[in-house]
């Protein structure tokens, strides 16, 4: 199995245990799982993104540089580039994990980027995990807005509320036990709830569903 996720990513490992820990989530094996990968991850994630992004924008601010990274290494963009992968199903998940609704699997497979990228940078070097980000992340960093505005969704939601004259969004958040947060949002009569590998992620996940409702049907 884990040879074809080999052929799948295009990377051969030396170690192969190291594919094998970066696809194991903390349900299915409490001792050893890929919690301390995705932490090291992170961190080389955002060098090669910094990196990259001084590069290719000589002339740009460090705020404006800070400000496309945080759009790059989001939990959105993540995810996506691990399911664009293609080997969501060579996760290992509890049972009862595996059983839970697609928006919180979400964070989970975000967390799994990151462990895997920590997985080739410790099996190679930095410059061949560099290269491999670069290409895999070839989309997410073509499709950056510069002139996007800097503003999270939250942010832009508490705006919203306060230009319609509407009571400010009460989040309800809580960590469910297999490490993906919940945030709920109720709102008059509706209820929108959000996911994420943390509070904060499901808080700017549950204001974006909001935000995108008010907007669409405001009159």
């Amino acid at each position: 199995m884990l040879n074809k996720i080999e052929e799948i990513l295009g990377y051969k490992f030396s170690n192969i245990q190291l594919l094998d820990l970066a696809l194991t989530h903390k349900s299915f094996n409490k001792a050893k799982n890929n919690e301390r990968l995705e932490f090291l991850g992170d961190a080389v994630l955002n060098l090669i993104i910094s990196e990259y992004l001084s590069n290719i924008y000589p002339d740009e601010t460090e705020g404006s540089l800070t400000r496309m990274r945080s759009l790059i290494v989001k939990g959105e963009s993540l995810t996506s580039v691990f399911l664009n992968l293609g080997i969501k199903e060579f996760v290992k998940l509890s049972k009862g994990t595996s059983n839970i609704e697609h928006d919180k699997k979400l964070s989970i497979y975000e967390d799994c980027m990151e462990s895997l990228i920590a997985a080739i940078y410790l099996d190679s070097d930095y410059k061949t995990t560099r290269d491999y980000v670069v290409t895999i992340f070839d989309s997410v960093l073509k499709s950056i807005d510069k002139s996007a505005p800097n503003k999270d969704s939250k942010s832009l939601l508490q705006e919203f509320m306060q230009k319609k004259e509407m009571d400010l969004p009460k989040y309800q958040s809580q960590e469910d036990g297999i490490g993906v947060f919940q945030s709920i949002i109720n709102l008059n009569k509706k209820r929108f709830v959000g996911y994420g590998s943390s509070k904060k992620e499901a808080e700017q996940d549950v204001a974006k569903k909001t935000l995108s409702y008010l907007s669409n049907n405001d009159e």
